[in-house]
């Protein structure tokens, strides 16, 4: 895994991570987009870019995927930023001095736990439209959907959070596309 400084159409500089193969880690593109859309500044874009690449250089290493790590798991990047031979195949035999200070560790954490921080308040955002929409497609009323959602305006849980899916879509299109076949006047009747 590699950080990479590139530069976007509007001329601002970004960071992104790719892999051995050059494939961009999109979630992690995803979270560090989100932090320059907030305003986080550049040094501490690049910081975390980099927090994240050796974090995904440790879950590589490893065999593990970053959407089921476990407490356990995160203990062992603790180790394996401490390990001056990036891997937890080697092991001293003598003390050494660790390859990172506890502050630089901290501050890995710090990125990694906010990259996590970050994907559970997309995907909870993302349930509460998936729970709202199949609830409507299942025949909740609007005024429980409303009172679910905590609106106040039923227009607004329509507007923001009740989608229909491409299916719905396109039934709903054939229906319209039948009924004005049926409506207009055929070729012999004029």
């Amino acid at each position: 895994m590699r950080v990479q400084e590139i530069l976007t159409t509007d001329h601002e500089i970004r960071y992104v991570i790719v892999d051995e193969s050059g494939n961009l880690i999109i979630p992690v593109v995803r979270y560090l987009k989100y932090l320059h859309a907030i305003g986080r500044a550049r040094n501490t874009l690049r910081a975390y870019a980099h927090s994240l690449s050796l974090y995904f250089t440790y879950l590589a290493q490893e065999h593990l995927d970053y959407s089921c790590v476990t407490l356990d798991d995160m203990a062992g990047f603790v180790l394996w930023l401490k390990n001056p031979y990036r891997s937890l195949k080697v092991l001293p035999v003598q003390p050494v001095t660790q390859a990172r200070t506890n502050t630089t560790i901290n501050q890995c954490i710090t990125a990694v736990a906010g990259f996590y921080d970050y994907l559970w308040r997309r995907h909870a955002h993302l349930l509460r439209h998936s729970s709202l929409t199949s609830l409507a497609k299942h025949g909740w009323r609007p005024e429980l959907l409303r009172e679910r959602a905590g609106h106040t305006q039923i227009s607004s849980t329509y507007q923001l959070y009740v989608h229909p899916s491409d299916e719905e879509l396109r039934e709903a299109w054939e229906r319209t596309q039948e009924r004005l076949r049926l409506s207009q006047p055929r070729q012999e009747e004029r």
